[in-house]
This record gives structure tokens, sequence and C-alpha cells, in this order.
């Protein structure tokens, strides 16, 4: 019990908060907690990778938009290319919330809260989020929407058949 309700005082402390530091110890605790409670974290994180990789380099890219603040760096690409303080800050603390929410539900899910209709929706998710390396291909292929779509509820039907 005392392992659940930690788990629900960590992700709204993580909805809530907009301080760095607070974010870094969230981060660090759901850390932690998969370190020693998920014993399917190396899985975990092999099927979400190229989701950490897309996310990350949009953080990226949103350092590099933030245009106001003092500049922290001035980067040698052709035009005004420039880092400020106020976009790293804003860059790793969006990297920092999103990924110690996604650390988070892997402890719930380890918790055994998700059972029945919801254990289905936590697979659902992780069929989508396995899928989206497969996703940027297709959009590579300029595939219709359409088509798009059709295939990914294909995929989705086949993974709830096996199960």
């Amino acid at each position: 019990m005392l392992f659940k309700s930690s788990v629900v005082i960590l992700f709204l402390a993580n909805a809530l908060t907009g301080d760095l530091r607070i974010l870094a110890g969230i981060f660090a605790a759901a850390l932690l907690l998969n370190i020693f409670r998920n014993r399917k974290l190396k899985e975990n994180f092999r099927r979400t990778r190229m989701f950490f990789l897309v996310y990350g380099v949009a953080c990226a890219i949103n350092v590099l938009m933030v245009r106001e603040g003092k500049v922290a760096a001035t980067l040698p690409f052709p035009g005004n290319w420039f880092v400020t303080w106020e976009g790293l800050l804003r860059g790793a603390s969006l990297f920092l919330r999103l990924v110690s929410c996604v650390a988070l539900s892997w402890a719930a899910a380890t918790a055994s809260w998700f059972g029945g209709r919801r254990g289905k929706t936590l697979t659902l998710i992780t069929t989508v989020m396995e899928m989206l390396p497969e996703a940027l291909t297709l959009i590579r292929r300029r595939m219709r929407l359409k088509a798009f779509m059709r295939y990914i509820l294909s995929e989705t039907k086949r993974k709830f058949s096996a199960e």
C-alpha cells in the first residue's frame, strides 16, 4: 500500500510542479523505484527507446526555438542561432516531466493495479508505443491516412488476439 500511495504522490507532484530540482528528484525516485521493483525494466526501455529518441529531439528543437532570456551559447550555424538559459530550463523540464511520467507508469504497472479493462488499455498503449518506429517508416512511404490507421488497427487486433 505504501508503494502505491508513493507512486500516486509522485504522479501528482510531477503534474503540478514546474521546478527543475523537484522534477529531477521525481525522476531519480521513479528511476530507483523501477530499478528495485521492475523486473521488465530492460524490456520496457527497449520497447520505448525510439519514443525517447523522438521526444529528446523534440525537446532539443524546443530549446533552440525559445528566444527569451539570457544567451547561454551561440551556435556556429548560418543565421542567428543561439541557446538561452530559459530555453534550456524549459526543454529540460519538459523532458524530465515526460520521462518521469513514463517511468512512474512502468512502476505502477508492476504494482498490478491494472486488471480487466484497464489491463487491456495498458496493453493498447504499450502496443502503440512499440509501433512508433514502424509508424515513422510508414509516414516516410507517404501512405494515405486511411491505410495507415487500418494498419495500426490490424496490428493492435492481432496483438490482442494473441493474448
